[in-house]
Order: structure tokens, then C-alpha cells, then sequence
């Protein structure tokens, strides 16, 4: 594993997972205005499994299992932290009772 495929599987995971959970974000916030709520929600899936599976596929092809789990460790934690900026701003917005 080369220091620069392991950095490009690191940004290509940190991208995706902003990509992926970004757009879900944008999703659920936007379903109550659409008036097909359940092909927009199939639609957005489709597309963002669509992106992340080019994305798994081309890091891959790199050739060493290790960059795919790099790529995946970039993925998660960019899950886990729009999972603690989403809540802590629900909470300081007061959305979130304790």
C-alpha cells in the first residue's frame, strides 16, 4: 500500500460519506414538502447507492483490500460525526427534549 493510494482510499471515503449521508440528510428533511414522498425517498436511495458503489468499485480496483478499508473507516466516520453535529445542533435548537 503506497502513502498516496492510501490517502486518495482515505479522502475517497470521507467524500462518499459526505456525499451519502448528505444527501440523506437533505432527504428526510425534504419529504414532507414532495408530494411522492416514496418515490422521492426511492429515488434518492437508488442515486446514492448508485455514486458509492462507483466510488467502492474504483478503490478496488487499487488493488489491496487494505484501501477499501480505508475507504470504508472514512466512510463511518463521517456517519459518526454528522450524527453528533445533527443532534447537538437539534438539541441546542431546542428540537431534543432530555
Amino acid at each position: 500500500m503506497t502513502g498516496i493510494n492510501f490517502i486518495f482510499a482515505l479522502i475517497a471515503g470521507i467524500i462518499s460519506g459526505l456525499f451519502y449521508f448528505g444527501f440523506l440528510w437533505l432527504t428526510v428533511k425534504r419529504i414532507p414538502r414532495v408530494q411522492r414522498p416514496l418515490v422521492w425517498s426511492f429515488l434518492s436511495f437508488m442515486s446514492r447507492i448508485f455514486i458509492i458503489i462507483i466510488v467502492f468499485y474504483f478503490v478496488i480496483n487499487l488493488g489491496d483490500w487494505r484501501h477499501l478499508l480505508v475507504t470504508l473507516l472514512g466512510f463511518i466516520l463521517i456517519k459518526f460525526i454528522m450524527i453528533h453535529q445533527i443532534s447537538s445542533h437539534k438539541v441546542l435548537k431546542g428540537e431534543v427534549r432530555q
